[in-house]
Formats: structure tokens, sequence, C-alpha cells
């Protein structure tokens, strides 16, 4: 008999989507599912919709467990769903976005056949609804099979933070004490109580990349976190470092001891920072407060790393690419593995050759400047239209197993065209942009 999966999910003035998410629930290729529901004291028809599916879900052979709750937030409504759990596997999901039928199957199967892993992670498809109603892929999202998901990685934003990625056994999860330690006095967002002892407690890791099995809806993506203030933004990523600070101090001593969690809240603080100066960025009218999250960022940076890392303001891209800061990111993430010796060693075994593809894009031409101005001999900049200057005319087909190509646009279908044109040489070591920071950063600080 297959073992249970109890899928927990908060509901909350989602009827506009709910739908599509039950259809892709339905759609599961696992049949022994616990379905956890919890209405969150939705005003819209969000509650309807659940009574309508409930019979085919239960026609489907499902179990079906619906908690009805005042509205206290996602974080109240997970925990509410947590403490219904009654199955082997247990995975958290979003009621606005939708589920590849295997979703649930093809984790499970490998947590079934593999019983040293403790939980997966799923690549995932953000997509969005054109004007006229059709689905667009927005960004494929994919992990490497060998990468370390740390908490550090989770701090400055760079591993996958969304509970709906995640499917633990429930044991595991248990033995984690997410339940337990689930803070519930906040509408904010609620993947550092899931995620922070998820990966804590060291559990082993299945990256699960032979295709998105989660779709995420960019529609409605981060709804919680759209301000059009930056007073409101830095209150919302302020309560968010809060809610990671609480899940960090309720991990046991024998997990994080004192020290580790006064460095870690130190690294939060940074990628906080890093956040709102993102964030922020995207808002009209904001250039003197922007200065001033600048100048937090450099001055913490020289408070807190060694001083081959000080850095000044002329050092920082005048946009929301933070080139150094994102070097500095690396710094935090390494230097709990290597000591600088071993890093500066490491590198020497890194590409001869790194191509930056797509520099005349907008998005290129916003981190040109900052890169050309190391003037580093291995590094070479390319685009479809180049020919000119620095930048060269591309030609895949002479690219070689020594080189690195790091294509810059974020969209897609470039991405995807890009890793075709490739099979026309012995390249294979092609990265985007933004799954880059951490080698590139480090190598441009090895070289400057």
């Amino acid at each position: 008999m297959q073992s249970k999966v109890s899928i927990v999910m908060p509901c909350y003035n989602k009827e506009q989507y709910i739908g599509k998410m039950f259809d892709s629930i339905i759609a599961q290729k696992w049949d022994n599912i616990e379905l956890i529901l919890v209405n969150d004291g939705s005003t819209d028809g969000t509650r309807n919709v659940i009574a309508d599916y409930e019979p085919k879900f239960k026609a489907r052979g499902y179990e079906v467990v619906i908690v009805d709750q005042k509205n206290a937030g996602v974080c109240a409504a997970a925990k509410a769903g947590l403490e219904c759990v009654t199955g082997d596997y247990v995975c958290c999901i979003d009621a606005d976005d939708m589920l590849d039928p295997e979703y649930v199957s093809l984790p499970v199967s490998f947590l079934e056949e593999n019983m040293d892993y403790d939980y997966t992670i799923c690549s995932r498809q953000t997509y969005a609804i054109d004007k006229n109603g059709k689905q667009q892929t927005v960004f494929l999202m994919k992990y490497s099979e060998n990468q370390k998901i740390t908490l550090e990685k989770f701090l400055l934003g760079l591993t996958e933070r969304a509970p709906w990625a995640y499917i633990s056994r429930f044991e595991y999860f248990k033995k984690c004490r997410i339940i337990e330690t689930y803070f519930t006095d906040t509408k904010g967002a609620h993947e550092p109580g899931f995620t922070i002892p998820l990966i804590a407690f060291g559990g082993k890791i299945k990256f699960l990349n032979e295709k998105p099995l989660y779709f995420f809806n960019y529609n409605d993506a981060n709804s919680h976190s759209r301000h059009n203030t930056p007073e409101k933004q830095i209150a919302h990523r302020n309560e968010y470092l809060r809610l990671c600070d609480i899940a960090i101090n309720a991990l046991p001593e024998k997990v994080l001891n004192s020290s580790k969690k006064t460095w870690l809240k130190k690294i939060g603080e940074l990628g906080n920072l890093i956040v709102i100066f993102i964030e922020i960025a995207k808002l009209e009218q904001v250039k003197d407060i922007q200065e001033s999250i600048l100048i937090k960022i450099i001055n913490f940076i020289n408070d807190n790393l060694p001083s081959q890392y000080s850095i000044k303001r002329s050092d920082i891209l005048q946009d929301h690419e933070l080139i150094f800061v994102n070097s500095v990111r690396s710094y935090f993430l390494e230097a709990d593995i290597y000591t600088f010796e071993e890093l500066n060693l490491s590198l020497q075994k890194r590409p001869k050759r790194i191509i930056f593809y797509g520099v005349l894009g907008k998005r290129g031409k916003k981190l040109l400047p900052a890169l050309l101005k190391y003037n580093i001999p291995q590094i070479e900049f390319w685009d479809k239209n180049g020919g000119q200057d620095r930048i060269k005319q591309a030609n895949f087909s002479e690219l070689n197993e020594d080189d690195m190509l790091v294509v810059i646009p974020m969209r897609n279908d470039i991405y995807e065209e890009v890793k075709q044109s490739l099979k026309k040489s012995k390249c294979n070591n092609i990265i985007s942009y933004n799954a880059s920071y951490i080698y590139l950063h480090i190598y441009i600080f090895s070289q400057c």
C-alpha cells in the first residue's frame, strides 16, 4: 500500500485561482493523499469553492480535512494545518499556484527507495497570465545537483525559501520541532518558521531537476509583500528578519550554538538590507532613502568583514544590481567552509575563460560598466549584436570544455536557445547570471 502524503494548504481570498490548484491536486499520480485545507477567514468565495471540491477530492479517494478559522495570517493557518497531519510525508503549498501531476509521486517515490534521505526540493516554473488569458513562462528555476543548502544561503536569498518546494518525511519534520516552534503572532511570511529548522537540523536532501514540479503564479506572487511606499516595504522586510531571528533562536543548542546564532543573525541583517535596497529601487522618488540604505550596507560590510573586503561608495554600481554586495555575500557563504588559502586554491581549478552573453540587452547594459572596470583578461563579453569595442559577436562553436558561458538575460527562452547552440561546441558549462553570483564575485575579488 502507498504511504500517506499530507498536503497542507492555507487558503485566504484565493477564489480567482484556487480552482486550478484543486484541479492539479486531483490530477496527482499518487493516490494516498491527506488534503488539509485551512480556510483563514476568507471573505470572498474561497470557502464555497472548497465546499464544491470536497466531494471531488473524496471521490478521488483522498482524505479531506477542512479547518475554518478567523483570519489570523498564513503562519497561523499553516500551523493549524500542520497540527492535523497524520501522513508519512508532508508538504505545504499555496492556494494560488499549480502542481505538476508528479509533484507528489516523484519525490515520495525517491524517498521511499532511498531511506537515507530526509527531504527533497523540486524545481519550479514561474508563469504569468497575459492580457489575453494565455499562460506564459516567466522563469524556470533549477538547482545544481551538488549544491549545498545552508542557513547562510537562506538568509541571503540564495536558496529556495518557499515551503512548497520541500517534501519531507514527517518523522524528520517532527524531529525538527517545526510545529512546536511555528510563530503565529504575525500575518507575515511563514517561510522562516518552516524552512530554517528543516535546513538547520542537517537532514540529507535530494534536488529533483528532471522537470519543474511546482508552477508559481507570478500574477499573485508575493501579494502580501507588495508595498507601494519605501516605509511599508522596509517595515515588511524588518518583520521578515524578526521572524528569521525567532526561528533561529528556537533552534536547540545542540543544533546551533549561541555564537553560530549570532553569526547567522549578522548575515540575516545584511541580507535584509540588500533586499530592502533592491525592492525600494523599484519605487519612484526614493533616491534619498536608497542612499541611506546603501550607506548602511557599506558600513555593515566595513564593520563586519576583514579589511580586504572593505568598500567605498564608488565601488557599488548605481543600480539595484549590487556587484560588490554580492561579492560580500560570497564571503559570508564561504567563511565557514574554506580558509582564504583554500578558497584561492580552488579558484585555480575554475574555467580559464568566462563569457558573459547578452551584454547589450536591458539587464546587460546595467551590469556591463561594473564588469568592464576590472579589466580581467579571462572575461569576455558577447552579444548576438556584438562586434564593437570589447563586445564580440557570439560564436558558440568556438567554445571548449574549459570555458564557462554566463547568460545574462533572465528570459528562459533565451537561456534554452543558447543551450541548444552549445551543442555545436565542446562546452557544456552554462549558467544564468543569477546562479553565478557566488562563484563569479569571488572570482572577481581574487583577480582585482
